[in-house]
């Protein structure tokens, strides 16, 4: 089984970026370019984990992360972002199963935080590349 991530940026390199970094690690990436979208995909599909950022237009990351955790309570949600005192992260990260990441981001700070907020999914995703 192939866990499902959604990756929400409105930076298309970026989106790029992660599915590259997260399909090497056996994870089907689902990506959004806006937070309206994301709200589309999570309607239609099943998602294991949300990556999203803080920063876009229209629907934000807290956004994101407070109608995620509405109707999913027990979904991990990461946040990326290069701001990490903007008060909407603070209140954001005061959820459940919600962790930080912070952008540039490093490859391995990326796999510490994923499995931060969510070891067994990540554990899972990476024994089943290995096999």
């Amino acid at each position: 089984m192939n866990y499902s991530i959604l990756v929400i940026d409105d930076d298309m390199s970026f989106l790029r970026w992660m599915d590259s970094q997260l399909s090497r690690e056996g994870f089907a990436v689902i990506a959004a370019a806006s937070g309206r979208l994301a709200m589309d995909v999570l309607k239609q599909k099943e998602i294991d984990l949300v990556i999203t950022d803080m920063h876009m237009p229209v629907v934000d990351g807290y956004d994101i992360v407070s109608h995620v955790k509405e109707l999913y309570p027990r979904m991990p949600i990461l946040i990326s972002t290069a701001n990490s005192v903007n008060p909407r992260v603070r209140t954001a990260l005061q959820f459940e199963r919600v962790g930080f990441v912070r952008k540039p981001i490093d490859p391995a700070n990326l796999k510490e935080a994923m499995l931060a907020i969510a070891p067994t999914l990540f554990a899972s995703a990476s024994s089943q590349s290995a096999a």
